[in-house]
């Protein structure tokens, strides 16, 4: 009904638009304490960071990945999909005011494993020395609209600046639609995909997941 384009496109918009933008409203208006809410954080990288080791083990001990496929194996075992998921169930469920979990989730999630990931990759393929995979990263990483949004916004958060009113209607306006939005894309995502993966492999995955 939508055409065969409409996934990529949507999914863009929640992407570079939608989601970015809830980011950066959250962070600007949430007490500083729920954003750096450090114990949180921690709890969340210490089981993650430790799944993300055990799947690169498991890649290259038991499939025989070098570097870059055992680096996306890590990724897609660890990766949680607290953005097009987490999210909108958060807001359904809770209502803006309640979506810090998820929200701080995603913000740690995409600034760390999104980089690291980055940087396994990088520094696996890297034929320009130090200096040109500092640089290759920094400008990957600084590409991600998920992780943009909130690092703008957190200076607004710090120093209780107030935004004008057109931009803030503006963003929240924009914000809102990343929650049905989200969710409809990724519905829509699986219409165009088939399940490619050797099914071990794949079993792997989610087991470890």
């Amino acid at each position: 009904m939508l055409g065969d384009a409409s996934a990529g496109a949507l999914n863009r918009f929640v992407y570079y638009f939608a989601l970015p933008a809830l980011l950066f409203l959250f962070t600007a208006r949430a007490p500083v304490a729920d954003i750096l809410n450090w114990s949180f954080i921690g709890a969340f990288l210490l089981g993650s960071v430790a799944t993300f080791a055990a799947a690169i083990a498991i890649g290259q001990s038991v499939f025989g990945h070098r570097l870059p496929a055992t680096a996306l194996f890590a990724l897609a075992a660890v990766f949680p999909n607290t953005a097009y998921l987490g999210i909108p169930l958060f807001l359904t469920a809770y209502g803006t005011n309640q979506t810090s979990p998820a929200i701080v989730a995603t913000m740690t999630a995409n600034t760390v494993f999104i980089a690291g990931t980055i940087a396994l990759l990088e520094w696996s393929t890297d034929r320009t020395g130090q200096k040109g995979f500092a640089i290759g990263l920094l400008s990957k990483l600084f590409l991600n609209p998920l992780v943009v949004a909130p690092l703008l916004a957190l200076p607004i958060a710090l120093f209780d600046v107030s935004m004008p009113s057109p931009v803030a209607g503006f963003v929240e306006l924009l914000g809102s639609t990343a929650g049905p939005a989200a969710l409809f894309a990724l519905g829509l995502s699986f219409v165009e995909r088939r399940v490619a993966a050797p099914p071990v492999e794949l079993g792997a995955i989610l087991s470890i997941k």
